[in-house]
């Protein structure tokens, strides 16, 4: 499709970074403000924000249409876009939004037409690459854990392959300073680098 002009050639490298800094911001704090992905860390925000490409997109372009089967999603740096769901209005969306999430996450349907209503400069990222930054964020996430099991009196004495199956059970919790913090007597906690609890169910 002409009216979407994909710039794919400029991120083959995915180690260097080529998002302006404003398109960074712009992206960073569209994954935070998701409903499906606020959960993501600061690593994780920074590696898809810096995997992301330009799209550019003419106004009345079918950037995705209900019930294709999806695999990028997009977040809006200029523009704005209307989005159908059964031949229904649902909304218009500007500058710092971000759609087509649903797809990257369960491989589904898209569930509404996107269109441009004017001229759009988009970022987007295709599911594969979203899936393995998830995919080695979570391997470093469990090595790390692994290291911090290590140097605890309690777990020191474990074999490797008995901490890092620990470590892949462990959940992440972070607390501001002077927030109470409620202990479960379900879990076990590891207090790390002063700001950090794991508990290990």
């Amino acid at each position: 499709m002409k009216a979407l002009r994909y710039r794919r050639d400029l991120f083959r490298n995915r180690t260097q970074r080529y998002v302006p800094k404003r398109a960074f911001e712009t992206i960073g704090n569209a994954l935070r403000l998701n409903t499906f992905l606020r959960n993501l860390d600061a690593t994780q925000i920074e590696k898809i924000s810096s995997a992301m490409y330009p799209v550019e997109v003419q106004a009345g372009a079918i950037i995705i249409r209900q019930g294709d089967l999806g695999s990028i999603m997009y977040v809006i740096q200029e523009g704005k876009v209307q989005v159908v769901k059964d031949n229904r209005f649902v909304r218009t969306m500007e500058e710092g939004a971000l759609f087509g999430e649903l797809a990257i996450l369960h491989h589904c349907e898209r569930t509404a037409t996107v269109r441009a209503i004017e001229s759009c400069h988009l970022w987007a990222i295709e599911r594969n690459v979203f899936h393995a930054i998830m995919m080695e964020s979570a391997r470093e996430k469990t090595m790390t854990m692994k290291r911090y099991l290590k140097w605890s009196n309690r777990f020191c004495g474990y074999p490797e392959e008995v901490l890092l199956r620990i470590a892949e059970f462990c959940t992440e919790m972070r607390y501001e300073a002077r927030e109470e913090l409620v202990v479960k007597p379900q879990y076990v906690y590891l207090v790390c680098r002063g700001s950090k609890v794991f508990p290990i169910i």
